[in-house]
């Protein structure tokens, strides 16, 4: 017996298409490059297993609405998710390591997760990319995300400590 946890939140999927100077030319650049956007992030998400080990990150958490359902997806669309796991914090590092490794293969702007615990109580995970990775692809330059800016209710010591075992 246990108890559950949810785990919830949403990727901000990336948007170059209105940042444009006003130059045709620069306009389908971006417009190419949000179809690129569009097309890798549908992939990775779909190549995610339907079965994952312990704790799970698999395909059926993820969902996003179409890509021109422009009411609600106004410059970008959200890909949420969502979880009802049985005590996950005892292993909450070891799924938000493969969160991250999930983040470094899509193109995003913000990711946040929410997680609702028993045992920890709830927190609040975010992630942007570092330095320059907006403003270069608002300028056309499409390039993987490598580096980001993490924070965390929870302190860095505490979350250390939560892999499963």
């Amino acid at each position: 017996m246990g108890v559950h946890s949810i785990l919830h939140g949403y990727i901000r999927e990336a948007y170059s298409g209105s940042r444009g100077t006003g130059c045709e030319a620069h306009a389908k650049l971006l417009a190419g490059n949000d179809r690129e956007i569009w097309r890798n992030n549908e992939s990775v998400l779909a190549s995610l297993p339907v079965e994952d080990p312990w704790p799970p990150l698999s395909r059926n958490m993820f969902a996003y609405p179409p890509i021109r359902d422009l009411p609600i997806t106004y410059e970008g669309r959200p890909i949420h998710f969502a979880a009802s796991m049985k005590e996950v914090e005892w292993g909450l590092r070891d799924w938000l390591d493969k969160f991250e490794v999930l983040l470094s293969q899509l193109y995003w702007e913000k990711a946040v997760v929410y997680v609702d615990t028993a045992y920890l109580g709830d927190h609040v995970f975010s992630w942007r990319p570092k330095g320059l990775w907006v403003h270069q692809l608002s300028s056309g330059v499409l390039r993987p995300i490598t580096e980001w800016e993490f924070s965390s209710t929870m302190g860095a010591d505490d979350l250390g400590g939560l892999r499963a075992e």
